[in-house]
């Protein structure tokens, strides 16, 4: 189980040992946005040298990561509609491939309580916001 005070690290926990470090490497070093261009395009020629990793690896690194990123954000009523649907877009594509089925935002708090509950509080408070 991956409760942490101030974000949900579930998802690094569960990497192999093998990606860890990459996933270190990417938590502390990439922003949000940076991390979306990994996660839509792939890892950039530099990180495939440092961190030489299959796609599937990488994909579910990038997720990892992503996510544990996302839910060190602490969302209110005070972002921008765009930015929390942004937000919600981005975790919700990230942890359906994690998962690897499609979710429909509504089912994704219950589903990721038992393993992430971290995160299922933080997605279900960004989805009442988005609705707001």
């Amino acid at each position: 189980m991956g409760e942490h005070e101030n974000s949900e690290v579930g998802f690094m926990n569960a990497l192999p040992h093998k990606q860890r470090s990459a996933a270190i490497h990417l938590l502390n070093h990439l922003e949000v946005v940076d991390l979306a261009g990994v996660f839509y395009h792939g890892p950039t020629p530099t990180l495939q040298k440092d961190y030489p990793l299959d796609d599937c690896q990488w994909s579910s690194l990038v997720c990892a990561v992503l996510l544990t990123r996302l839910t060190m954000f602490h969302p209110n009523l005070q972002y921008p509609k765009v930015y929390l649907k942004f937000l919600l877009n981005l975790s919700l594509e990230a942890y359906s491939q994690i998962e690897q089925q499609e979710f429909k935002p509504i089912e994704i708090p219950d589903y990721a309580e038992r393993e992430t509950p971290y995160f299922s509080r933080w997605f279900k408070n960004l989805l009442s916001l988005c609705q707001h």
